[in-house]
Protein backbone atom coordinates (compact mmCIF):
# COMPACT_ATOMS: atom_id res chain seq x y z
CA UNK A 1 0.00 0.00 0.00
CA UNK A 2 1.31 3.38 -0.96
CA UNK A 3 2.27 5.67 1.86
CA UNK A 4 -0.51 8.15 2.53
CA UNK A 5 -3.15 6.10 0.73
CA UNK A 6 -6.31 5.19 2.65
CA UNK A 7 -7.86 1.72 2.52
CA UNK A 8 -11.09 1.43 0.56
CA UNK A 9 -13.10 0.66 3.68
CA UNK A 10 -11.93 3.91 5.31
CA UNK A 11 -13.12 5.89 2.29
CA UNK A 12 -16.41 4.02 2.35
CA UNK A 13 -16.89 4.84 6.02
CA UNK A 14 -16.15 8.49 5.29
CA UNK A 15 -18.75 8.54 2.53
CA UNK A 16 -21.28 6.89 4.81
CA UNK A 17 -20.56 9.50 7.45
CA UNK A 18 -21.08 12.34 4.97
CA UNK A 19 -24.32 10.79 3.74
CA UNK A 20 -25.52 10.26 7.31
CA UNK A 21 -24.80 13.85 8.22
CA UNK A 22 -26.70 14.99 5.13
CA UNK A 23 -29.68 12.83 6.08
CA UNK A 24 -29.68 14.24 9.61
CA UNK A 25 -29.48 17.78 8.26
CA UNK A 26 -32.37 17.15 5.88
CA UNK A 27 -34.42 15.57 8.65
CA UNK A 28 -33.74 18.49 10.95
CA UNK A 29 -34.67 20.89 8.17
CA UNK A 30 -37.95 19.07 7.53
CA UNK A 31 -38.78 19.00 11.24
CA UNK A 32 -37.99 22.70 11.52
CA UNK A 33 -40.14 23.49 8.48
CA UNK A 34 -42.99 21.38 9.85
CA UNK A 35 -42.82 23.14 13.21
CA UNK A 36 -42.74 26.53 11.49
CA UNK A 37 -45.74 25.65 9.32
CA UNK A 38 -47.62 24.32 12.34
CA UNK A 39 -46.91 27.54 14.21
CA UNK A 40 -47.92 29.69 11.22
CA UNK A 41 -51.18 27.76 10.74
CA UNK A 42 -51.99 28.04 14.44
CA UNK A 43 -51.31 31.77 14.37
CA UNK A 44 -53.53 32.27 11.31
CA UNK A 45 -56.36 30.30 12.91
CA UNK A 46 -56.16 32.40 16.07
CA UNK A 47 -56.15 35.63 14.07
CA UNK A 48 -59.14 34.49 12.03
CA UNK A 49 -60.97 33.37 15.17
CA UNK A 50 -60.46 36.87 16.60
CA UNK A 51 -61.92 38.40 13.45
CA UNK A 52 -64.92 36.07 13.57
CA UNK A 53 -65.68 36.92 17.19
CA UNK A 54 -65.30 40.63 16.45
CA UNK A 55 -67.71 40.25 13.50
CA UNK A 56 -70.46 38.82 15.65
CA UNK A 57 -69.98 41.11 18.62
CA UNK A 58 -70.18 44.07 16.25
CA UNK A 59 -73.11 42.79 14.21
CA UNK A 60 -75.12 42.26 17.39
CA UNK A 61 -74.65 45.94 18.26
CA UNK A 62 -75.29 47.07 14.68
CA UNK A 63 -78.57 45.16 14.44
CA UNK A 64 -79.59 46.46 17.83
CA UNK A 65 -79.13 49.98 16.47
CA UNK A 66 -80.90 49.13 13.20
CA UNK A 67 -83.92 47.91 15.18
CA UNK A 68 -83.92 50.72 17.73
CA UNK A 69 -87.27 52.58 17.68
CA UNK A 70 -85.47 55.83 18.49
CA UNK A 71 -85.20 57.75 15.20
CA UNK A 72 -83.90 61.10 14.00
CA UNK A 73 -85.59 63.29 11.42
CA UNK A 74 -82.59 63.41 9.11
CA UNK A 75 -82.61 59.60 8.72
CA UNK A 76 -85.64 59.76 6.43
CA UNK A 77 -84.92 63.00 4.61
CA UNK A 78 -83.42 61.27 1.57
CA UNK A 79 -86.29 58.86 1.02
CA UNK A 80 -87.41 59.06 -2.64
CA UNK A 81 -90.93 60.32 -3.28
CA UNK A 82 -91.67 61.65 0.20
CA UNK A 83 -92.36 65.17 -1.10
CA UNK A 84 -95.28 63.87 -3.20
CA UNK A 85 -97.03 62.10 -0.30
CA UNK A 86 -99.67 63.24 2.14
CA UNK A 87 -98.42 64.09 5.61
CA UNK A 88 -99.98 60.94 7.10
CA UNK A 89 -98.50 58.66 4.46
CA UNK A 90 -95.13 60.41 4.63
CA UNK A 91 -94.91 59.96 8.40
CA UNK A 92 -95.89 56.27 8.12
CA UNK A 93 -93.33 55.49 5.43
CA UNK A 94 -90.59 57.58 7.02
CA UNK A 95 -90.97 55.56 10.20
CA UNK A 96 -90.23 52.23 8.52
CA UNK A 97 -87.65 53.65 6.15
CA UNK A 98 -85.30 54.29 9.08
CA UNK A 99 -84.19 50.65 9.62
CA UNK A 100 -83.60 50.31 5.87
CA UNK A 101 -81.44 53.43 5.91
CA UNK A 102 -79.44 52.09 8.84
CA UNK A 103 -78.84 48.79 7.07
CA UNK A 104 -77.60 50.73 4.05
CA UNK A 105 -75.34 52.87 6.22
CA UNK A 106 -73.60 49.67 7.40
CA UNK A 107 -73.40 48.09 3.95
CA UNK A 108 -69.59 48.15 3.94
CA UNK A 109 -69.39 46.31 7.25
CA UNK A 110 -71.90 43.69 6.09
CA UNK A 111 -69.98 43.22 2.83
CA UNK A 112 -66.72 42.55 4.72
CA UNK A 113 -68.50 40.19 7.05
CA UNK A 114 -70.08 38.27 4.18
CA UNK A 115 -66.70 38.01 2.43
CA UNK A 116 -65.06 36.61 5.56
CA UNK A 117 -67.53 33.75 5.52
CA UNK A 118 -65.54 32.05 2.73
CA UNK A 119 -62.28 32.18 4.70
CA UNK A 120 -64.05 30.74 7.71
CA UNK A 121 -65.48 27.88 5.64
CA UNK A 122 -62.06 27.19 4.08
CA UNK A 123 -60.21 27.13 7.41
CA UNK A 124 -62.76 25.71 9.83
CA UNK A 125 -65.32 23.91 7.67
CA UNK A 126 -68.74 24.78 6.26
CA UNK A 127 -70.49 24.24 9.59
CA UNK A 128 -68.39 26.98 11.19
CA UNK A 129 -69.64 29.45 8.56
CA UNK A 130 -73.34 28.77 9.20
CA UNK A 131 -73.73 31.66 11.71
CA UNK A 132 -72.84 34.05 8.89
CA UNK A 133 -75.76 32.66 6.87
CA UNK A 134 -78.08 33.02 9.86
CA UNK A 135 -77.16 36.68 10.31
CA UNK A 136 -77.72 37.29 6.61
CA UNK A 137 -81.19 35.75 6.94
CA UNK A 138 -81.97 38.04 9.87
CA UNK A 139 -80.86 41.10 7.90
CA UNK A 140 -83.08 40.03 5.03
CA UNK A 141 -85.99 39.49 7.41
CA UNK A 142 -85.64 43.00 8.84
CA UNK A 143 -85.38 44.53 5.37
CA UNK A 144 -88.32 42.61 3.89
CA UNK A 145 -90.54 43.36 6.88
CA UNK A 146 -89.67 47.08 6.81
CA UNK A 147 -90.45 47.28 3.09
CA UNK A 148 -93.74 45.45 3.63
CA UNK A 149 -94.67 47.92 6.37
CA UNK A 150 -93.93 50.85 4.07
CA UNK A 151 -96.33 49.40 1.50
CA UNK A 152 -99.21 49.10 3.98
CA UNK A 153 -101.92 51.72 3.68
CA UNK A 154 -101.84 53.72 6.93
CA UNK A 155 -105.48 54.75 6.35
CA UNK A 156 -106.66 51.13 6.32
CA UNK A 157 -108.01 50.24 9.77
CA UNK A 158 -108.91 46.68 8.78
CA UNK A 159 -108.26 44.27 11.64
CA UNK A 160 -106.23 41.88 9.48
CA UNK A 161 -104.01 44.74 8.37
CA UNK A 162 -103.42 45.74 11.99
CA UNK A 163 -102.49 42.17 12.95
CA UNK A 164 -100.12 41.89 10.00
CA UNK A 165 -98.51 45.22 10.87
CA UNK A 166 -98.00 44.15 14.47
CA UNK A 167 -96.34 40.93 13.34
CA UNK A 168 -94.04 42.72 10.90
CA UNK A 169 -93.07 45.29 13.52
CA UNK A 170 -91.82 42.47 15.77
CA UNK A 171 -89.13 41.86 13.15
CA UNK A 172 -88.31 45.51 12.59
CA UNK A 173 -88.30 47.00 16.09
CA UNK A 174 -86.39 45.92 19.16
CA UNK A 175 -88.67 44.49 21.86
CA UNK A 176 -88.40 43.97 25.57
CA UNK A 177 -86.33 41.09 26.92
CA UNK A 178 -87.52 37.59 26.08
CA UNK A 179 -90.42 39.02 24.07
CA UNK A 180 -87.95 40.03 21.39
CA UNK A 181 -87.64 36.80 19.45
CA UNK A 182 -85.22 38.18 16.89
CA UNK A 183 -82.84 39.63 19.51
CA UNK A 184 -82.89 36.31 21.38
CA UNK A 185 -81.99 34.52 18.15
CA UNK A 186 -79.08 36.91 17.55
CA UNK A 187 -77.82 36.34 21.10
CA UNK A 188 -78.02 32.58 20.55
CA UNK A 189 -75.99 32.89 17.34
CA UNK A 190 -73.30 34.85 19.20
CA UNK A 191 -73.17 32.20 21.93
CA UNK A 192 -72.77 29.52 19.27
CA UNK A 193 -69.90 31.44 17.69
CA UNK A 194 -68.21 31.83 21.08
CA UNK A 195 -68.54 28.11 21.78
CA UNK A 196 -66.95 27.30 18.42
CA UNK A 197 -64.16 29.87 18.23
CA UNK A 198 -63.04 30.73 21.77
CA UNK A 199 -61.41 27.26 22.16
CA UNK A 200 -59.23 28.10 19.14
CA UNK A 201 -57.13 30.37 21.34
CA UNK A 202 -56.05 27.58 23.69
CA UNK A 203 -55.89 25.02 20.85
CA UNK A 204 -53.81 27.33 18.69
CA UNK A 205 -51.44 28.09 21.57
CA UNK A 206 -51.00 24.36 22.25
CA UNK A 207 -50.11 23.73 18.59
CA UNK A 208 -47.40 26.35 18.67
Amino acid sequence: MEIGAWPDWVSALANVGVAGAAIVAVRQGIEGLTAWRREAVGRRRIELAEEVLADFYEVRDVLRWVRSPAAYGHESEGRPGRDQESEHTRHHRDTFYVPLKRLTDHAEFFAKMDARRYRVAANFGKDAAEPYDEIREIRAKISISAQALMRLDPANDDNRTAIRQEKLEEDVWEGNGADDVLASRIDEIVRKVEARFLPEFSYGAART
